[in-house]
């Protein structure tokens, strides 16, 4: 038995509260979806050309928006969960939040528009975490002149500006497709209700 230098036994550490541990699940996924959002959104920008070295990362820059796409959701989703226990209403304004701005559709150059689906932000977390098929939308940007086509020459760059999803509730080919940045500035609408609910959990 391990006793102090007057003969007491040490205090316990003190457990922390349900409230707690809640309010540190809260933090967790909430800088786990910001981490994230950071990722969609560069990835999202990114710009290369098939001529120039950088472009065999193409594939593999694919391969991590996706990841980055479902985590994301997953971490968004359970931080909206958890600040409503802390801010109530939170998850009704996630579920009022529309994600189209300035029309229903996005134009990918040569491929033409695609309609974006007019749903909220709390619709679509869901459908991407319970996503059978996600498939990448690239918009062409043509620059008259660049490093790799000197003028008149064009460059055309293929950033992935969008995601089609299919979830385990759609048909085989129903298709919801989302602009990455609209999803994610969505989230960051809800900041501030986040914050509140974070400060509200560390009152505990």
């Amino acid at each position: 038995m391990n006793e102090t230098s007057g003969g007491q036994e040490p205090d316990s550490p003190r457990r922390a509260t349900p409230e707690e541990l809640r309010g540190l699940a809260l933090w967790r996924h909430y800088e786990a979806a910001r981490e994230r959002a950071a990722t969609l959104v560069a990835l999202s920008r990114y710009r290369a050309t098939d001529r120039e070295p950088l472009y065999v990362l193409h594939t593999r820059q694919h391969h991590q928006l996706i990841d980055a796409l479902h985590d994301f959701c997953y971490h968004a989703r359970k931080t909206l969960e958890l600040a409503e226990q802390h801010r109530p209403g939170i998850l009704e304004r996630a579920n009022n939040m529309r994600l189209l701005r300035n029309g229903g559709e996005l134009d990918l150059g040569i491929d033409g528009p695609v309609v974006l689906a007019d749903r909220t932000l709390l619709w679509m977390l869901g459908r991407v975490i319970h996503s059978q098929d996600v498939g990448i939308c690239a918009r062409e940007e043509i620059d008259i002149g660049s490093p790799w086509a000197a003028a008149p020459k064009t460059t055309s760059y293929w950033p992935m500006v969008a995601v089609g999803v299919r979830s385990d509730f759609d048909e085989p080919n129903d298709y919801h497709y989302v602009s990455i940045e609209q999803l994610v500035e969505a989230f960051c609408r809800l900041d501030d209700s986040i914050h509140e609910a974070l400060d509200a959990a560390r009152r505990y």
